[in-house]
């Protein structure tokens, strides 16, 4: 009986799976995240690949190799994944480093409460195992393997890795689908890399529901170096441990060709151009944003209804307390009113070979806004550091007024829209929050010689946050070399902003 697909079947089964995941699986992920993640792997990833062995009359046990491997091989196999995933930890933040920037998810793929972590739990740790092993190391790879074991493992990872369409993930995942297709192949057991998939997502899946329910607890160490070596040592000892302990199976010969190269191969170039386009799309819009912006920046109507008080520890780059500050947001006649004292304490830290110093000052500012657009109608600040430096700032219709101590007053035309550069963090809370929204926005930088600046403010997407002030899911939001986090939670309370000096982490609210 014939348990071998095809080459050019399992390639046209990869490209109608491509197809599908970018037109009904993006669908389904931007109505729900987690239960997206159910249904796709269910309906989109299994079900073809059943579809598949029914019409191509292919016996399913036989042909996905469903067969119980033997105690030790599945005990190494669950090593090996085990081991992987914890060193994924880390060669997943080294890439993040490498490649400068890291893929933002929605507020909904953190689970808040025990069922959705459950929901998330059964998709990457149970579906997502079963469903894509099916299709890629049970069917895909099967076609692959009368063409060299090697080349088989080799494609088929490379083919797995470019199905979750992202260029980053490729260099992520692209370890662990040759380990996959290595124990599938010589376990003769879809089981193995069943269970070296599954061992392999409980790490990270966990460590996303430990972050989203208790983000107060350090997930430093996962990323540590120490450890990361002990997860490579335990996961080549197991699959050594496998090599020993599993014949190698019989080659296949290869099968005669069936239709031309050509017509083999399409498919797979195909979808190797959907890839490309999402990979691409990926990096363009994360390396250089500022090609993207399609519109001005614009706030929705403000939505605080009543007084709040703010209180922010500020912290120098080694994460010391460096300061305190207090703001307050009140509605008033004419729309919106921030004020805030800020003051700094002296720091001089070393963080790697960058050095920073700061004198210290004190800082008083407020801001008055629309209520419409959140247009900044009225602003006045005054600053001074111990060694008597010091400058007043007045907003007078469109003019920017700052007058230095001891030196010739300055003013700075506006154009419509300008935010001040200290205000912006607690004004954009007016912002209609998007994963992927990027907008050019003009800052003012109220200093004894005031200057304008472009910047393009991008959602990176959500993740939790802990403060002293409480846990939080917070959308993060970056602006040139700042970052700010936001309470998903309207009305977006500011929770963390990051200057790149000096970091406010809020501790309380009133």
């Amino acid at each position: 009986m014939n348990t071998t697909p095809s080459l050019k079947s399992a390639n046209q089964l990869f490209l109608v799976v491509i197809l599908l995941m970018v037109t009904l699986g993006t669908l389904i992920q931007a109505w729900s995240t987690t239960i997206g993640l159910l249904i796709t792997e269910i309906f989109l990833i299994l079900a073809p690949a059943l579809l598949f062995l029914r019409i191509q009359r292919l016996p399913l046990a036989e042909t996905i190799r469903w067969r119980w491997p033997g105690a030790a091989p599945a005990a190494f196999s669950l090593l090996a994944g085990l081991s992987i995933g914890v060193l994924a930890q880390w060669y997943g933040s080294f890439l993040v480093q490498w490649f400068g920037y890291r893929l933002g998810v929605t507020p909904d793929f953190y689970p808040t409460n025990l069922g959705q972590a459950l929901i998330l739990l059964t998709g990457m740790v149970v579906l997502a195992p079963l469903c894509e092993e099916i299709l890629f190391r049970g069917v895909i790879q099967r076609a692959y393997e009368p063409y060299g074991t090697g080349r088989a493992i080799l494609w088929v990872g490379l083919l797995f890795a470019l199905f979750h369409l992202s260029f980053l993930r490729l260099f992520a995942i692209l370890p662990i689908a040759l380990v996959l297709g290595w124990v599938a192949w010589r376990t003769h057991s879809i089981a193995s890399s069943i269970l070296v998939h599954f061992a392999y997502n409980l790490p990270s899946t966990l460590l996303i529901i430990l972050s989203s329910l208790r983000p107060d607890i350090s997930q430093e160490w996962t990323a540590a170096l120490p450890v990361a070596l002990l997860a490579l040592a335990a996961g080549l000892l197991a699959l050594w441990r496998l090599h020993h302990i599993t014949p190698a199976p019989s080659p296949q010969p290869e099968p005669a060709p069936r239709g031309s190269l050509v017509a083999r191969l399409l498919p797979l170039a195909a979808a190797i151009v959907v890839y490309l386009f999402f990979a691409g799309s990926e990096l363009f819009v994360n390396r250089y944003p500022q090609y993207l912006v399609t519109r001005t920046f614009t706030l929705q109507p403000g939505r605080w209804t009543q007084e709040k008080h703010l209180a922010y520890e500020l912290r120098d780059r080694r994460d010391q307390p460096a300061g305190q500050a207090t703001c307050t947001q009140r509605p008033v006649s004419q729309g919106f009113q921030l004020e805030c004292q800020v003051h700094q304490e002296a720091y001089d830290v070393q963080v790697g070979f960058s050095r920073y110093i700061s004198a210290g000052y004190d800082y008083h500012f407020s801001s008055l806004w629309g209520s419409e657009a959140l247009a900044l109608l009225e602003a006045e600040g005054d600053w001074r550091n111990p060694a008597g430096d010091a400058y007043r700032y007045q907003l007078n219709g469109q003019t920017l007024h700052v007058e230095p101590a001891g030196g010739q007053p300055e003013e700075l035309a506006l154009p419509q829209g300008t935010m001040l550069a200290n205000e912006w963090p607690w004004k954009i809370n007016g912002l209609a929050f998007t994963i992927g929204l990027i907008e050019q926005v003009e800052l003012a930088k109220p200093q004894p010689e005031p200057a304008l600046q472009e910047e393009i403010l991008i959602v990176t997407g959500a993740e939790p946050l802990a403060t002293p002030g409480g846990n939080y899911l917070a959308w993060r939001v970056e602006v040139g070399q700042q970052s700010a986090w936001y309470d998903v939670n309207e009305p977006h309370t500011l929770l963390r902003y990051d200057d790149g000096q000096v970091t406010y982490v809020l501790t309380g609210i009133q």
